[in-house]
């Protein structure tokens, strides 16, 4: 069976015995139908098809509008909506929401998201599959049950390879980087941990394959306190920057380190290294993809 018609046309549409009287077809063609469909649509329980002032008994067959052939057969007590899919048109384009945040489908059948409808997703830098440097690594501990994370003492550091920027990025847009990271064990009183990225950012892939120098990294940094009591594997996250808008956009390749850097407040140490989980980068997207291979 195709799309179900519209309810306006599906209600015009109803056999006596089932709801109420058939009423003109002429008024049926009112309501329209959009988009594409096949197959049927049947009714039960037919005996009586009015156009007009007039009843129609036997086999009717009637052809509405765009491609809808409307068929009575008052002896199987059935009537048919079919809809011929080359004959119905195209839609233009779609909107779903208000003028300013909606979900667009265009005339090309591209999909595009606008104000606030846009959607978040993260491009993430697990640290486990991380590269250890030779000097200032982390420790592979025990995490819960039998699985195991890196600890990092201060200083202690990890290099992530590179990244590409999804397609979907809604360039123009700020994306933010980020730290998952987890307590190690339970504290009576405040202790705080500091975090610190490096990275740098080249745009652009482009059809000759040569695309921009990789720039001199950026170095941003920010502090999380753990409240006291915070229970033991408590899940963090810290939002460490933004990154520009003018430093991003589809296909750009981002590489990074993350590193474990002294704390500026008044609150101690924990007292045992925490957990580094993995960086994120919250990326907003307004399309599925890319119109074109390299550019939006």
């Amino acid at each position: 069976m195709g799309e179900m018609l519209p309810p306006q046309l599906d209600d015009m549409m109803q056999p006596e015995g089932v709801h109420h009287a058939p009423r003109d077809v002429a008024s049926q063609s009112e309501a329209g139908v959009r988009g594409r469909a096949s197959g049927d649509h049947v009714h039960r329980g037919v005996n009586a098809f009015l156009v007009g002032d007039t009843t129609l008994r036997g086999l009717v067959e009637i052809l509405v509008a765009n491609g809808i052939l409307v068929t009575a057969d008052e002896e199987s007590g059935e009537l048919t909506i079919a809809i011929d899919p080359a004959a119905t048109p195209a839609i233009a384009g779609v909107t779903v929401g208000t003028a300013e945040s909606n979900f667009e489908i265009e005339s090309d059948g591209s999909v595009k998201l606008n104000g606030n409808a846009t959607e978040w997703e993260d491009l993430f830098f697990p640290i486990a599959y991380a590269k250890v440097p030779a000097v200032n690594a982390p420790n592979w501990e025990s995490f819960a049950g039998n699985l195991n994370e890196y600890t990092f003492a201060v200083n202690d550091l990890i290099e992530f390879g590179a990244q590409e920027i999804t397609h979907a990025f809604k360039e123009g847009s700020t994306a933010t980087l980020h730290v998952h990271w987890a307590t190690n064990g339970l504290e009576g009183s405040d202790t705080a941990v500091r975090w610190e990225i490096e990275y740098t950012i080249v745009n652009g892939e482009v059809p000759s394959g040569i695309g921009g120098a990789f720039p001199t990294p950026t170095v941003v940094a920010a502090e999380q306190v753990i409240p006291a009591n915070t229970p033991d594997l408590s899940h963090m996250t810290l939002q460490v920057a933004d990154i520009a808008a003018a430093d991003l956009a589809i296909g750009a390749a981002v590489k990074m380190r993350v590193r474990r850097i002294a704390k500026t407040g008044a609150e101690a140490n924990p007292a045992a290294d925490p957990f580094g989980l993995m960086v994120g980068i919250h990326i907003e997207m307004d399309t599925l993809g890319s119109r074109q291979e390299f550019t939006k």
